[in-house]
């Protein structure tokens, strides 16, 4: 329930902390953890990372969906063009 909010938001925070020192580290070495069902996993740094970006992605395409199914007005997720951002994004800091 609501009383499981903050004992929840400390655990993703602890998990995304770990995501993030892992983004950090250098090459392509196995990062080992206890996975959130309590077995120990063991995979390369690079499957982390492209995990955590492709699992956000699908969140956010189930949000949009949700909140499409209910009329509302949402970001075209297939509009969004990394590539032109960082152009828009390095454009702007030129000027």
């Amino acid at each position: 329930g609501v009383a499981d909010l903050p004992r929840f938001a400390a655990a993703l925070a602890a998990a995304d902390e770990r995501i993030r020192r892992a983004a950090a580290e250098p090459g392509d070495e196995l990062l080992r953890w206890i996975s959130f069902s309590g077995d120990p996993i063991e995979v390369p740094r690079w499957t982390l990372i492209v995990q955590s970006v492709h699992h956000a992605t699908e969140h956010r395409a189930q949000i949009a969906g949700a909140l499409a199914a209910q009329g509302r007005a949402v970001v075209d997720l297939d509009a969004i063009d990394v590539w032109t951002y960082e152009e828009e994004t390095r454009s702007a800091r030129a000027t």
